[in-house]
């Protein structure tokens, strides 16, 4: 009887549509945030009141990352079965409830990311400079011809915007029959630095195709970075310095 249970069970499960969990780990290496984040994937999988079915797809060893994510486009097109490629970059903190992300029926969908503004870290140059980060929301510049970023009005309601990048993002499979390979490329300068993002490649498709994103704030994707802090000059007058401040703006003083 035991058996029969788990062949209802697989039957149950192969019924539902899926949803190819993309995570472009080169270093086969994932937060801790993501391996509870796909644990979850694997009960709700099982759940028969959840409507998808989860397939993690970490391609291993793949560099550079624009490879690795169309190796999974490549995989997720092959498949009749898959509806939906969600990508979550490796180094991501996942919000509870990530998969209602999955409720909104709209080509491309998003939750908020966070991208570093200006300085990313204090250095021997610029000891003082805090690390500053934005949503990850951009707007194209029609005059640049680029996309910029911008800091979106929202509060607790779904936004649209022209792009957004990689680390979280939802891919309808209508949608991502429209597009044309390479469906993410990184494209340089003569000189050698990254004009676009293989992210914002694939939203220039997007774009010509008057498609654009919904982000979903209410699900925050945190950006989990590590750090030495043996490379920040000064590390001990930066922290005093800053510690100083913020407790004159709680009304401390500065002692």
């Amino acid at each position: 009887m035991k058996n029969v249970l788990s062949f209802r069970k697989r039957r149950e499960i192969a019924k539902k549509p899926l949803v190819y969990l993309a995570i472009p780990a080169g270093d086969n290496r994932v937060t801790v945030s993501i391996a509870c984040g796909l644990s979850d994937a694997g009960l709700l999988t099982a759940s028969p009141n959840h409507k998808w079915a989860y397939a993690p797809f970490m391609p291993s060893g793949v560099h550079p990352v624009a490879l690795a994510r169309n190796q999974c486009m490549e995989v997720f097109l092959n498949d009749d079965r898959a509806e939906k490629l969600f990508f979550i970059d490796a180094d991501m903190g996942m919000p509870t409830y990530w998969w209602k992300l999955l409720d909104h029926d709209a080509p491309l969908v998003s939750g908020i990311t966070f991208g570093w503004q200006a300085e990313r870290r204090a250095d021997s140059f610029n000891p003082y400079s805090e690390p500053g980060c934005v949503p990850v929301a951009y707007t194209w510049d029609e005059t640049k011809k680029k996309f910029v970023t911008t800091v979106p009005e929202y509060k607790d309601r779904p936004f649209m915007c022209d792009g957004v990048g990689a680390a979280c993002l939802i891919i309808d499979k209508k949608f991502a029959k429209s597009l044309t390979f390479p469906w993410f490329k990184t494209l340089h300068e003569p000189n050698g630095r990254v004009e676009v993002g293989e992210d914002l490649y694939m939203m220039r498709q997007a774009r010509e195709r008057g498609v654009r994103v919904l982000v979903d704030p209410r699900y925050a994707f945190g950006h989990w970075k590590d750090a030495n802090v043996m490379d920040i000059a000064n590390y001990g007058m930066a922290c005093r310095d800053v510690g100083a401040r913020i407790r004159k703006e709680a009304g401390h003083g500065a002692s």
